[in-house]
């Protein structure tokens, strides 16, 4: 009876040891009031808006948030859930234990962005600040994949492995990035910090509308992501945002034109991107109705399109190849003539 008991108290012992090495992920870093700052949206501020946003993520073995997707955000439409996946860089976690052991773990995080009534440097070409995330900066010049490559360590190209920076930089008088520090750097230990500084020189901000002193003052913050496929020339260039599209009249001037008739034209258009955002080397990949000309005519509107040149992935966007998906609707106007009865 007594070596039962010893050995039922040593099992209830071992499971509670287990039980306390099971815990949740927790919190080594959260984003500072100045981070969050830092990328509130510039239409938002400008109204005076406040807002607020959830996003999901994994926290992985080594306690960086990954695919990071916005649950909710309001008010909607307000740029608040991009702003938040934005501050991500900045988070590092205590991974989640289960059995004494890390592993990855789905976590929650709210961000509340508040009024911030403090002076801040703008941008006036589209009123977002220049201490923001460098996603939401139409950056004059950035760097390409090549340069990208280029920069790659030795190290981690020989072991093909990948990493991520974030950076906190300042400008010059000629408005190029200059003096970055390292806020974060995963994984440690192969060189993408160093990596990414000197990619970080390669950006220049467009003509803003300040003095030399305060854009000397002024900081942004810069993800730099080395993804192993870059070395193996099919490099990833992340979701793409447009800072400018055709209006509608540009569109329905080059496909409404047309005297084949179709209530809808779909075409698909694959393009180089340069410097500035702008778009080269455009060719047709599908169309429909198809030998319609539909896809030749959609050729023209390729001037009217601007890309960001750099992602909020980090990863670049000049010199690599996007593709654009069309689809008009023609609306048919219906007369009728209505007779009096009798």
């Amino acid at each position: 009876m007594l070596r039962l008991l010893l050995v039922l108290a040593y099992a209830l012992a071992f499971s509670g040891a287990a039980a306390a090495q099971d815990r949740p992920a927790d919190w080594i870093k959260r984003p500072r009031i100045d981070d969050i700052m830092a990328v509130f949206p510039a239409d938002a501020a400008d109204r005076e808006i406040s807002g607020k946003a959830v996003l999901v993520c994994i926290a992985n073995v080594e306690g960086r948030l990954v695919g990071c997707k916005v649950e909710s955000e309001s008010p909607p439409n307000m740029n608040f859930g991009r702003a938040a996946l934005a501050v991500t860089p900045q988070m590092l976690m205590r991974p989640a234990l289960r059995g004494g052991q890390p592993v990855p773990s789905e976590v929650r995080i709210p961000i509340t962005f508040p009024i911030d009534r403090s002076p801040r440097l703008m941008m006036r070409e589209k009123v977002v600040t220049i201490r923001g995330f460098s996603s939401t900066i139409s950056w004059q010049k950035a760097p390409s994949h090549a340069d990208l490559r280029a920069a790659y360590p030795e190290k981690a190209r020989a072991a093909g492995v990948g990493g991520a920076v974030a950076l906190q930089c300042g400008f010059d008088a000629e408005r190029n990035v200059r003096n970055c520090e390292v806020l974060k750097e995963e994984p440690r230990g192969y060189g993408f910090g160093l990596a990414a500084k000197i990619v970080a020189k390669q950006f220049t901000l467009p003509p803003v509308e300040i003095t030399k002193p305060q854009l000397l003052h002024a900081t942004t913050q810069i993800a730099v992501s080395f993804s192993p496929t870059l070395l193996s020339g099919a490099p990833a260039t992340g979701k793409p945002v447009w800072t400018r599209l055709p209006s509608a009249e540009a569109f329905s001037a080059a496909l409404g034109g047309s005297k084949v008739a179709a209530d809808v034209i779909d075409v698909r258009l694959r393009c180089g991107v340069v410097q500035g955002g702008g778009l080269d080397a455009c060719e047709v990949v599908s169309e429909k109705p198809a030998a319609s000309g539909f896809g030749a005519a959609a050729l023209n509107l390729a001037p009217y399109f601007t890309i960001a040149t750099w992602t909020s992935e980090g990863l670049p966007v000049v010199g690599g190849r996007v593709v654009i998906p069309l689809l008009y609707r023609v609306e048919t106007k219906v007369e009728t003539t209505a007779k009096p009865a009798g």
